[in-house]
């Protein structure tokens, strides 16, 4: 039996302004120890959704990694009237509304 440990898995999630990479927030996420709370809506979703809480009253642009796009997170951001680009490979059904 292998006594090696377990190298721990980190991941920060930053949200940066665009002009001057400035941290407005982050996250840390372990996959061990998460406070990130796990949704039917993806990571993706979980992380950016919190992330723009404090934007929401301001005017901005949310720019993220196409990694993180997903419909739910498209229709979340759409209710919080932001904008995103949306990739024509994704396999989700846009909605009609």
């Amino acid at each position: 039996m292998s006594l090696k440990l377990a190298k721990p898995r980190l991941k920060m999630w930053m949200l940066c302004t665009s002009n001057f990479g400035y941290k407005l927030d982050f996250e840390l996420y372990s996959e061990k120890r998460d406070k990130i709370v796990k949704s039917e809506n993806g990571l993706g979703y979980d992380v950016v959704m919190p992330l723009s809480k404090s934007l929401q009253e301001k005017s901005h642009e949310i720019y993220f990694d196409r990694f993180f796009t997903s419909i739910p997170l498209m229709v979340g951001l759409q209710k919080m009237a932001e904008k995103s680009e949306i990739h024509s490979y994704r396999s989700e059904s846009l909605p009609t509304n």
